[in-house]
């Protein structure tokens, strides 16, 4: 069978033999996990509200539950704000790849951004799931902002270039703008975040695509290796605690608990110097922080074998602890290198928690 399936109005429908495994796992009454990935939207931040149990995620899982009748299915929910593909190849790394989910729903359209490094990231996140062991299947979500200028167009190459399955809320809503039957104001409250009613628009949009999923007969086996669309880089990604890291020396920082879904976090404790150094194997570092809204949080200095790198920031207004990551060195080359990251001379009197690495 072809690579491109049907197209239903908001539904790009592809190979469908994973989610196809995954309705009959649940119809036959075995436990079924279904993961979610994206920004504030995921979460169930609403305008006004705040975050709410009342989100499309949750309320998306409640009817492939009531649909399969199974209620022993598992909801995991890693939407947090701000975040992107980047941040979801940590919390792939730390958090689903030991949860075996049977389902994994990605909204970044509007988080990630459309540079070369946050497309590759993206491929890499969506790589690195799919060849899981036990064979996800991942479904790409579309959530538009007011102005329809998102990340969709080069995600739906990728979603093509791997047979995903892919839902457009950007074109469900484009299409019912254009005959009048919604307003923008029916869906949002402001330029992105869907209001109480939009997370029930986008909910029905992935409703319609498991009641879709149930009428089809399974497509045929892709056996062939997908090759990489745009790139591999990131399929490499992993996640290192410090305490993990051999002979590394700490001074003005300890270790706090600080996040549960990144334990062995360390945050600087205000002395005279606090630095952190080790020598590590890798081609690419990333500083994974918690960005903070508190303006006592200061920033860090990143030296990479005694060479001045990065500034990475732990302040942002819209801060709310959540974790973030930053890329702040990147080479070809796997080589050993000296790291060594520095509370800023002027910031002493300032703290900023660091949650661990990234490399590839």
């Amino acid at each position: 069978m072809g690579v491109i399936g049907a197209i239903w109005e908001d539904v790009l429908m592809e190979n469908n033999r994973r989610i196809k495994n995954a309705v009959a796992k649940a119809l036959k009454g075995d436990t079924v996990t279904i993961a979610y990935l994206g920004g504030s939207v995921t979460a169930g931040y609403i305008p006004d509200v705040g975050i709410t149990k009342e989100s499309y995620a949750k309320m998306s899982f409640d009817f492939f539950c009531n649909k399969s009748k199974n209620h022993d299915c598992r909801y995991i929910n890693l939407g947090m704000q701000g975040q992107d593909a980047l941040a979801g190849l940590a919390l792939t790394e730390r958090y689903l790849r030991i949860e075996h989910p049977d389902i994994v729903f990605i909204e970044y359209a509007l988080t990630n951004q459309m540079d070369n490094e946050s497309i590759l990231a993206f491929e890499g996140l969506i790589r690195k799931i799919y060849n899981f062991e036990n064979s996800p299947v991942i479904v790409l979500l579309f959530i538009p902002n007011k102005e329809f200028i998102t990340s969709e167009s080069y995600m739906r190459k990728i979603g093509e270039n791997y047979c995903l399955e892919m839902i457009s809320v950007s074109e469900k809503i484009k299409n019912e703008l254009s005959t009048g039957s919604i307003k923008w104001n029916d869906y949002s409250s402001d330029n992105g975040y869907p209001n109480k009613w939009g997370h029930i628009f986008i909910t029905t949009c992935i409703n319609d695509f498991f009641n879709r999923i149930w009428k089809e007969k399974y497509d045929q086996e892709l056996k062939n290796e997908i090759k990489p669309y745009f790139g591999d880089y990131y399929t490499s990604y992993q996640n290192v605690n410090f305490e993990s890291i051999r002979d590394i020396y700490m001074t003005g920082f300890k270790y706090a608990d600080s996040n549960a879904r990144f334990p062995y976090a360390v945050i600087s404790t205000n002395q005279k110097q606090s630095i952190i150094s080790f020598t590590i194997k890798l081609r690419s570092l990333f500083i994974i922080f918690e960005q903070s809204n508190d303006i006592n949080c200061g920033e860090i200095q990143v030296y990479i074998d005694n060479n001045y790198t990065e500034n990475v920031s732990g302040y942002c207004i819209y801060g709310r602890n959540n974790p973030t990551m930053k890329l702040v060195f990147k080479e070809n080359i796997t080589a050993f290198h000296d790291v060594k990251i520095v509370m800023r001379n002027d910031n002493r009197n300032r703290f900023i928690t660091i949650i661990g690495i990234g490399m590839c």
